[in-house]
């Protein structure tokens, strides 16, 4: 799996992708989503953009807990802070420095 693709009429509250090829996820307005989580996939960059990992772009309100963990990041977008509701970050095992 390369791409996520989630609909605004998904009523999905904690969605959990692991171990995937996943290079790219897009989300319409959602403001249920409460959990994300991504990890030991092959996201190599967060683009500064809700389109293709766009965290900068995301609608999901409600996202209290996102882990990116075991990726291959190496930077944070600094729109990250405009996540208001996000109270549990992970971003470990990546080649962020």
């Amino acid at each position: 799996m390369e791409s996520v693709s989630l609909s605004s009429k998904c009523n999905i509250f904690f969605l959990v992708i692991e171990r995937t090829g996943l290079r790219e996820i897009e989300f319409e307005e959602n403001d249920v989503l409460r959990e994300l989580t991504i990890t030991s996939s092959r996201l190599k960059n967060v683009p500064q953009t809700l389109h293709s990992l766009d965290i900068c772009g995301w609608k999901t309100p409600s996202l209290s807990s996102l882990d990116m963990s075991s990726n291959f990041l190496t930077s944070v977008p600094q729109c990250m802070e405009n996540l208001k509701n996000l109270k549990t970050l992970s971003l470990d095992s990546n080649r962020i420095m």
